[in-house]
């Protein structure tokens, strides 16, 4: 017996709630001497995805790594990385967030594993507040704590 396969694809279009999805949907036949099956697999794209990617690509993204010494203390300046923000001074900002970052870590306990989360979310407000009065985006952030 010959196994013999044909693959058609149709373009789906989806409307919802005024968000428009276009869905490719692959219609697979297969076909067993006279026995034909037929399959459809759909391949569709979810809105948060879609989302974060239109948010990432207007507003940029922000990344703050902090390193905790074993006394809860912050080890040198923190190391801040970023792409997609509109800027011209890149020393000028980094010096201004750095100062807003121990700003706001001075009202925290480093070395308490409860305020973690705390400090986590506390750093991205202040973080995306400056960089909002900055540049004007608010950017996609990551806050990373590193104990060393």
């Amino acid at each position: 017996m010959k196994k013999k396969q044909e693959k058609k694809i149709k373009v789906v279009d989806i409307l919802v709630s005024n968000i428009h999805i276009m869905c490719k949907l692959y219609i697979i036949h297969i076909y067993i001497g006279d026995l034909k099956w037929k399959r459809s697999i759909e391949e569709t794209q979810t809105l948060v995805s879609i989302k974060d990617r239109k948010n990432l690509s207007t507003n940029g993204y922000l990344e703050i790594t902090i390193l905790i010494t074993p006394k809860g203390n912050i080890h040198n300046n923190p190391i801040i990385t970023f792409r997609g923000l509109p800027m011209y001074e890149t020393d000028e900002f980094i010096y201004g967030l750095e100062e807003e970052i121990e700003k706001t870590t001075r009202t925290f306990k480093l070395g308490n594993k409860g305020q973690e989360r705390n400090l986590i979310d506390a750093l991205k407000i202040a973080s995306r507040k400056f960089t909002k009065e900055k540049t004007g985006k608010k950017p996609f952030t990551n806050i990373n704590l590193v104990n060393i």
